[in-house]
């Protein structure tokens, strides 16, 4: 597939602007003259304090397998899961039952005690843990009067082990003992609402024994078993200290240094789960621990090298690093990773929301592509290609329509959600049907588009061709259908009809690729071209007012700027045929509806059908409009607030996708701003995970031991008093739209044109290296509000096309790899050339730019202290 035939299909291209004679990038081999490991230690979360507790954990995973560490006063304690220990009930239909529900079970935990307070912050002399990004790892030093140890702690990918290696030196001989143990426990699904308080569910089917040296637990779950085995090495006195776990002694002494080796089988992964896992074990202990770090080492030199993100605000940019992270640690397994703890959940088996629910796991995914790590998000279409079957049936069954519906909650296996909420928010099915189109945009999998994104496109727009009804005006209209989770119906909901606006065009084209039947696809296109327009609306008075002779806007982000429309897109139509607007538009007292935040917001994103192409249009100027009216996510602290999960009407929540419409807008002033508040608010948690809010309901129980929940028991339906403190719990939903705003305001590709730094903070220099749709990697370098340069690399060749770097300048120059000058035509302000598969092009200002090229290598050091932004801490202080 070419280039243009590329564009024919999806509009989606890249173009990059010109590049400065001194920089650490070098044209001729694309690379970057940064020094490792500092161009990632610079990044990581340093903790001059114990982790006295697991929400503030260090986490380690290999994408599969993950870790959170902890400690006691004298051990390390460290939560084991693994992405597909799935508990279900019995195959058919979702069914709403607690704790019967399928749910991802923990694996279990491993205890390494020293048999002397080594972490106790009473005695801590010295104390150093780091998550160390450009390897993977946590580590752990402390020193007491007692003695001083020492932990390094990784998950291997190649070798499928976690390991624990230790060192302690002490005053006078001690026993170290390893535990490694699994209590099962109830789920407490919707723990803040309903509660089972029969304390004996989960507890069944827990077995342990020693074989072959080794700690064995197995555990038989309702459909599948798994097995938790772990070797102390170089050797130690393994016995099983009941059915639910075993202990490994180390004979006394003042200097130990031993190694942990745990791994985790399912019978997914092996129909005889203990044979694997010792296979395992046999083959990590022939290697040792040196090979295995080694090769762990390698997987993660090879990771960070794809991308490069380079921020004026280093907070920011740690944050960006940190998404990455984490998403490597969790994204490589059979299963995407779940939107609340991933795989670091850490107290037994408590899993909130224990279903996938799309409006949440999505952004996950989001930022991963354009970070050029598109391997990262295949788990997360493995698991929708393979729940298709069961959302046809849905459809079918439940909706009687053709196609595929995806409901908003659905199950590991693909069972949606049986409810009239989940079957009248019709956006889903549209949204993860152009995630697969998304994916194929960047990599240009042509086996993938066939076999995994087509079959997903093909039945999503049927449904929505289906759904549909044609007025007596000959237009297509959606009807009775909610504003995504939560809102009254309408008749012509924004979200809907954004997403009929984004997908039809695709699957028209995506259908043309394939050579599917002409005549659905020409159906398709008929709806397309009589789809009733986006609906807007007057702003209410009290919006804005008059300022030196300006109409402003009175609050929301936009505060005193100047209003660049009065009119606003409304959600829809209602019965009584008014047209309704968002959720903030009556004032801080009134709520409208609840439901997600922000669905006018759509056309922007996720929709992608208004952006900087549209600049000046009145849908565009109706998009800035809505969007800084937005309330700001600096969240005052000290307000007086109801603890309602519902939030309050003039705050937003942390799963709101605003921070990426302000760059797809090209907001950069307000963009750089927000970017700071949200993740001032919603960074709950030194090693930087976030959560979504309520803010006034999660952040007091994130920081206070006492708070109180009063949820129904499910039995007697009376309400009871319940502490918070136990189930607080990350959420992986704030910070990777940070970073999916992070790159937007980067560089754009969606509109099939590159746009470098569309949004980019308006001080400081910046650099990045960035995938774009189309399948090229971009470098840029702007300095003191100016693009200096710009490189591309073509994967796939074809013709790119730029939004031209340097307009007021007008001159041009793109010059190939070998420094032959290649041919641009312009079109208005944007630049097009064609490439040629695996080429590298340079574009500058001017033709000396090249030739007066100076590499000049940058050195960045490790972290050595906790990095603050207003509120946010990333690490811990000294507290000694």
């Amino acid at each position: 597939m070419n280039r243009r035939e590329f564009l024919s299909l999806s509009g989606a291209s890249l173009s990059s602007p010109g590049a400065g004679i001194e920089s650490a990038y070098s044209p001729a081999d694309g690379s970057w003259s940064i020094d490792w490991p500092g161009r990632v230690s610079q990044h990581d979360v340093i903790y001059l304090s114990p982790p006295e507790e697991p929400s503030l954990g260090l986490p380690v995973g290999n994408g599969d397998l993950g870790a959170l560490l902890w400690t006691t006063d004298s051990a390390l304690v460290v939560a084991v899961n693994k992405c597909d220990t799935w508990d279900d009930r019995e195959p058919g239909p979702y069914r709403e039952a607690e704790e019967l529900n399928s749910t991802l079970r923990h694996a279990g935990r491993l205890v390494i005690d020293f048999g002397c307070p080594v972490f106790d912050l009473l005695y801590q002399s010295q104390f150093e843990g780091r998550v160390r990004l450009a390897t993977g790892e946590a580590t752990l030093q402390a020193a007491t009067p007692f003695a001083a140890a020492a932990v390094s702690c990784y998950a291997s990918a190649e070798h499928r082990v976690l390991v624990a290696r230790c060192e302690m030196d002490a005053r006078e001989a001690y026993a170290p003992g390893v535990t490694v143990e699994r209590w099962g426990s109830r789920v407490f699904t919707r723990w803040y609402s309903r509660v089972n308080r029969d304390a004996s569910r989960g507890l069944e089917g827990t077995a342990t024994a020693i074989e072959r040296g080794r700690v064995v637990i197995r555990q038989k779950l309702r459909t599948l078993s798994f097995v938790v085995a772990a070797q102390l090495l170089p050797s130690g006195t393994p016995r099983a200290l009941h059915s639910r776990g075993g202990r490994m002694e180390v004979a006394a002494a003042r200097r130990h240094a031993f190694t942990v080796l745990l791994t985790v089988v399912t019978s997914e992964n092996d129909p005889d789960p203990p044979a694997a896992a010792h296979r395992i074990l046999d083959r990590a202990v022939a290697e040792g621990e040196p090979a295995i770090r080694a090769a762990h080492e390698r997987q993660w030199r090879r990771f960070w090298p794809a991308s490069l993100v380079d921020l004026p605000n280093k907070y920011l940019e740690n944050i960006w690093h940190l998404v990455l992270y984490y998403a490597n640690s969790s994204c490589r397994g059979a299963y995407p990773p779940h939107f609340c703890n991933g795989l670091w959940a850490w107290n037994r088996d408590f899993m909130p929301w224990t279903s996938y629910f799309h409006w949440n796991m999505q952004w996950h995914l989001w930022p991963l592509h354009a970070a050029n790590h598109a391997e990262l998000a295949v788990p997360y279409y493995r698991y929708r290609r393979q729940s298709l079957g069961h959302a046809i049936e849905y459809a079918r069954d439940r909706m009687g329509k053709p196609g595929a519906f995806y409901a908003d909650v659905a199950d590991r296996r693909g069972y949606n959600a049986q409810s009239s909420d989940n079957d009248n928010n019709r956006t889903p099915g549209a949204q993860i049907a152009l995630d697969f189109w998304r994916h194929y945009a960047f990599t240009l999998d042509e086996p993938f588009l066939r076999e995994s994104a087509w079959p997903v496109i093909l039945e999503v727009t049927r449904f929505y061709a289906a759904m549909v009804e044609r007025g007596g005006d000959g237009l297509y209209r959606a009807r009775q259908t909610s504003a995504y989770e939560g809102s009254p119906l309408f008749d012509e909901t924004v979200t809907d009809m954004a997403m009929l606006r984004a997908l039809l065009p695709v699957a028209v084209g995506a259908g043309k690729r394939v050579g599917h039947d002409p005549s659905e696809l020409g159906r398709w296109q008929e709806i397309f071209d009589h789809l009733a327009p986006l609906r807007l609306v007057e702003l209410s008075p009290p919006e804005y007012e008059t300022r030196g002779g300006e109409i402003v806007h009175r609050g929301g982000i936009g505060a005193g700027k100047k209003l660049a429309s009065r009119r606003v897109f409304a959600v829809g139509r209602n019965k009584n045929g008014e047209w309704v607007r968002n959720r903030y538009a009556s004032g801080k007292d009134k709520m409208p509806y609840y439901g997600l935040p922000d669905p006018e917001l759509a056309p922007v994103f996720p929709a992608g059908i208004i952006g900087l192409g549209q600049a000046g249009s009145e849908l565009f100027q109706a998009a800035v409009t809505q969007v800084r009216l937005h309330p700001t996510a600096d969240i005052d602290p000290e307000a007086r607030a109801p603890a309602s999960m519902e939030g309050r009407a003039d705050q937003c929540m942390g799963w709101c996708p605003y921070p990426v419409v302000l760059a797809r807008l090209g907001l950069a002033e307000e963009l750089a701003e927000e970017l700071v508040n949200t993740v001032s608010t919603w960074q709950f948690y030194p090693q930087g995970f976030g959560h979504y809010g309520p803010y006034f309901v999660f952040k007091p129980q994130s920081e206070n031991r006492w708070a109180l929940n009063h949820p129904r028991d499910v039995a007697s339906k009376q309400e009871f008093p319940f502490p918070a403190w136990p189930f607080r719990h990350f959420d992986n939903e704030a910070m990777p739209i940070v970073a999916c705003a992070i790159n937007e305001m980067l560089l754009q590709s969606h509109e099939g044109v590159l746009r470098v730094c569309p949004a980019a903070p308006p001080e400081g220099d910046v650099r990045f290296q960035l995938a774009a749709q189309g399948g090229f990697l971009v470098s840029a370098e702007r300095r003191s509000g100016k693009v200096l340069w710009v490189g591309v690399e073509s994967r796939a060749g074809g013709l790119c096309r730029m939004a031209h770097p340097w307009l007021a300048e007008g001159s041009v120059v793109c010059l190939e790899a070998g420094a032959n000058e290649t041919p641009l035509a312009r079109s208005g302000d944007v630049i097009e050339w064609t490439t040629q598969p695996g080429r590298r092009y340079l574009l500058v200002r001017r033709r000396e730019d090249r030739e007066q090229w100076r590499v000049t290598p940058m050195t960045p050091q490790a972290r050595r202290e906790p990095r603050k932004l207003k509120r946010a801490t990333l690490g811990r202080e000294r507290m000694f």
